[in-house]
């Protein structure tokens, strides 16, 4: 049998990516049946999905990139995507609702500004306090819990970029 670092890391490395397609097996079909019981329609219960995937895929570019610079700890790839999409789907869900209630009332342009003002407002409240809160843990001087910290802060700020623009296109 073979010990040490190598094997250790070989190790954590598999169970790390066996959890997470474990997490994503289950939590996928899971958000998939509450969009649709939320929205009642397809194409709104697909929106938010894709926000996901846009923002889980652009924080894996920008870690990439940094990835090249520094060494990233292998539960950033746990991380950003379960922050990813559950951020995305929340803040898709705040858009999309309060869209509809504003069409209810105005036309498209008028509902889309008002969305802007009062949902967007919210999602840049509540992913600063989660960015603060997750920009808190680079005072850990533990690598491991500064690359989650990282991993988690840019991911929150590519699902603020990902929904605000890409749920007002819907």
């Amino acid at each position: 049998m073979l010990t040490g670092q190598s094997a250790i890391t070989k190790d954590i490395n598999s169970a790390s990516q066996r959890d997470l397609m474990k997490a994503e097996a289950i939590g996928l079909p899971i958000a998939i049946i509450i969009l649709l019981l939320a929205f009642g329609s397809i194409v709104a219960s697909v929106v938010p999905l894709l926000v996901g995937i846009a923002t889980v895929i652009s924080a894996f570019g920008v870690m990439a990139l940094i990835g090249g610079q520094t060494d990233l700890s292998i539960f950033v790839l746990n991380i950003v995507p379960m922050l990813g999409l559950a951020l995305s789907i929340d803040f898709s869900l705040l858009f999309i609702s309060r869209y509809r209630e504003e069409r209810l009332k105005s036309d498209v342009l008028e509902a889309t500004a008002m969305t802007i003002r009062t949902a967007g407002r919210s999602v840049i409240f509540s992913a600063f306090c989660v960015f603060i809160g997750l920009g808190a843990m680079f005072v850990i001087r533990v690598e491991i819990f500064q690359n989650i910290a990282l991993g988690g802060m840019i991911v929150v700020g590519m699902a603020v970029l990902s929904s605000v623009t890409c749920c007002l296109r819907f």
